[in-house]
């Protein structure tokens, strides 16, 4: 389920850039996905420290 919505989320987002090109405002597209990977990094990098705190509460 998690590989659906991650190829939805890409398909519309090459359709987004797509768009926003056409009307000459690429830069936008680009934002939202750099706000979008932002995202993503910080919540793959806060797991670490969330394990970490639950082992040391133990």
């Amino acid at each position: 389920m998690k590989k659906i919505l991650l190829y939805t989320a890409i398909l519309a987002a090459a359709a987004g850039v797509y768009f926003l090109y056409g009307k000459q405002l690429g830069a936008i597209a680009f934002y939202l996905l750099s706000i979008y990977f932002t995202w993503l990094a910080y919540k793959k990098w806060d797991r670490p420290f969330k394990r970490r705190r639950r082992k040391r509460a133990d």
